[in-house]
């Protein structure tokens, strides 16, 4: 009963975390927060993402275009290099009010994860990232993104934090921001 109560306090405490902020994704393009599973060895997954910004800017600021009532896409093809290792391309686009369907950019990505036999107290992994975008898209055309991945699992639900150090390479800024990506999920 003690264990029992203990965990339902601990997962009331994760939850607090999440009250006074959006679950968020990490990239404009991408919809997804990073799980610690990765694709097994010799597997390919195609997946394509796609979300739709209500709010927005409603004009160009700079070379950027306006992002409220954009639609993006981003279709992705993975591959499992090793039973923890997956490397991943992405061509990003973008459908611009007054502009059309635009080709926004690429991106290439390495995820691997500790395997499960480490027995740690929670699932860890690590992501890279190297992304190029078009002007109309980003104030950088070179992004590198670093991801640390941390999932925990309680019966059906399913924690996940991805706390990113992200730097753009060209643009305006070179420093390293930190990003707080964080997801909650269910399953049957």
């Amino acid at each position: 009963m003690l264990r029992r109560l203990s965990r339902v306090v601990g997962l009331l405490g994760v939850l607090t975390v999440f009250r006074d902020h959006p679950v968020s994704a990490q990239e404009r393009f991408d919809i997804s927060v990073y799980p610690y599973a990765t694709a097994h060895r010799g597997e390919w997954e195609l997946e394509g993402h796609l979300n739709y910004a209500s709010r927005g800017t409603s004009g160009f600021a700079g070379s950027v275009a306006p992002t409220q009532g954009q639609w993006r896409f981003a279709a992705e093809v993975s591959s499992g290099i090793t039973d923890h290792w997956e490397l991943a391309g992405y061509v990003l686009g973008a459908q611009v009010p007054g502009l059309g369907l635009e080709y926004a950019g690429w991106r290439l990505r390495s995820r691997l994860r500790a395997p499960a036999s480490w027995r740690l107290p929670v699932n860890v992994g690590f992501s890279a990232e190297y992304e190029t975008a078009r002007p109309a898209f980003s104030e950088s055309a070179r992004t590198a993104e670093l991801t640390a991945i941390f999932e925990r699992r309680f019966g059906n639900v399913q924690l996940i934090a991805d706390p990113t150090f992200e730097r753009d390479l060209a643009g305006p800024e070179h420093e390293w921001e930190l990003l707080s990506d964080r997801g909650l999920a269910t399953r049957r």
